[in-house]
């Protein structure tokens, strides 16, 4: 609001002040005389209004008056002197549409969120009878229930908003402490002045934890069967199974090795190989039978993702913060050896083209589990927010509390089971070939890197 520095006399020469209406005179052609007390129901010039204020003078249309339980307020009430509201928001109704002032009596208001349209006065710390200056108590208080938003919100008067003239809201004499971690918030395009005023932002917010993932890693593929014996000249071991992970990685189930009319061969290693490969189990050989292959080992675990950064950002609806990174992806689980072949020929098969039963293939490695989500950085607490708004502060205190925690890193995904490795083909019960090994369990993600602790601005 504008800083009036007027002289008082300069009250009693004005035309209000003076005689009726406001600038014509009674005895001006058209003008009629006041009869009775129908000047008295006119309300004052604003440039009237404008000094008053600025004097402690309130006048009944110069704003509207705020009273509690003390003061006798009552919603369905005109908003005077003799007849005060009750509650913040429907003074604020009334002014934002007449002469944009709330003259606050100084007792204590339960208030959420207290929306002003920029232009819109709250000016507090007026006895509640005589609404005058109250040097005992000079102050309005504002008891705010719970509530995460910021506790006043000034925003862009509309067009229906003919209080809002002047388009810079004024904050005289309050005291206010939110629940939430933002106590002022002037959006874009708004202008506000406090003044005498103590705003404090008392509710530290901390950063949620990260989220679980809502699914679990499916089990790797199961093996493949080898063909049976004396099917072909060379029978095929079970082709190799793969899984193709959604981290990019891939588990391959070793193939088992074929069975010839004469000789054997071993079944295929499992991948991936990391530092101990995985062997396919041996073909038969001489008069020693084939061997099963070797089982998976399991996926190495993914690392934590990088704690939170950054101090944020500002929006037309307050603070929004950053997250922790998350985990990195586990390794898949190696797959499953395939098992060795057997040999078939004239005395297994009855004929000497024939190849033995085909071994098993290993089964396929799980996949590894994502990485847990980042926990959000804690919820700066802020006294006053403007966001390409003009905001002037005297003769106030400000206060915060500590920002919030960050929220701890989310739990990762653990890998998938391996597959069950296949096993080899036969001939009748007499012949068999040998089971493809198990395929590793995934390695589990990361845990989510941990929040960062909010600001105190």
């Amino acid at each position: 609001m504008r800083k009036i520095t007027a002289a008082i006399f300069v009250l009693l020469l004005s035309p209000w002040a003076t005689g009726c209406g406001t600038v014509p005179d009674v005895n001006d052609p058209g003008v009629k005389p006041c009869e009775d007390t129908s000047c008295e129901d006119e309300p004052p010039p604003e440039s009237v209004c404008v000094e008053h204020v600025a004097a402690d003078i309130l006048d009944d249309g110069c704003g509207v008056f705020l009273a509690g339980n003390v003061g006798g307020g009552d919603d369905r009430n005109p908003g005077t002197k003799a007849k005060p509201v009750y509650t913040v928001a429907r003074a604020i109704e009334l002014a934002r549409a007449g002469r944009g002032r709330v003259f606050v009596c100084n007792e204590g208001f339960i208030v959420d969120q207290i929306r002003v349209p920029s232009g819109v006065d709250l000016l507090g710390g007026f006895h509640c009878q005589k609404w005058v200056r109250d040097p005992l108590r000079p102050w309005s208080l504002f008891n705010v229930l719970p509530f995460e938003g910021p506790t006043v919100l000034i925003e862009p008067a509309g067009p229906e908003d003919s209080g809002a003239a002047d388009g810079v809201s004024m904050l005289a004499d309050l005291r206010f402490t939110s629940w939430g971690p933002l106590s002022v918030l002037a959006q874009s395009d708004t202008a506000v002045e406090i003044l005498r005023s103590e705003i404090g932002a008392g509710g530290a917010r901390g950063g949620p934890d990260g989220e679980q993932w809502p699914t679990i890693q499916p089990d790797g593929p199961d093996g493949n069967f080898g063909g049976d014996a004396c099917s072909a000249t060379v029978v095929a071991g079970g082709p190799a199974a793969v899984n193709q992970c959604e981290s990019g990685h891939t588990s391959i189930g070793g193939k088992g090795g074929d069975g010839l009319p004469d000789s054997s061969e071993d079944g295929g290693d499992g991948e991936p190989a990391y530092a101990s490969p995985v062997r396919g189990g041996i073909g038969e050989r001489d008069n020693l039978s084939c061997s099963k292959g070797f089982a998976g080992g399991q996926g190495a675990p993914g690392t934590q993702g990088a704690p939170g950064k950054g101090i944020g950002r500002l929006t037309e609806t307050g603070w929004e913060g950053d997250t922790g990174g998350e985990g990195t992806w586990g390794t898949p689980g190696q797959g499953g050896g395939g098992g060795g072949g057997r040999w078939g020929g004239l005395a297994r098969c009855g004929a000497a083209s024939k190849g033995g039963p085909g071994g098993g293939s290993g089964g396929a490695g799980g996949c590894g589990g994502r990485g847990g989500r980042g926990g959000a950085n804690g919820h700066a607490t802020i006294g006053v927010l403007a966001l390409h708004a003009r905001v002037t502060v005297r003769d106030s205190v400000i206060t915060t509390v500590s920002g919030g925690s960050g929220g701890d890193g989310g739990e990762p995904q653990d890998g998938g089971r391996g597959g069950r490795g296949a096993p080899g083909g036969t001939l009748r019960d007499e012949l068999a070939a040998c089971f493809g090994g198990k395929g590793g369990q995934g390695g589990p993600g990361g845990y989510g890197g941990p929040g960062r602790g909010g600001d105190s601005i």
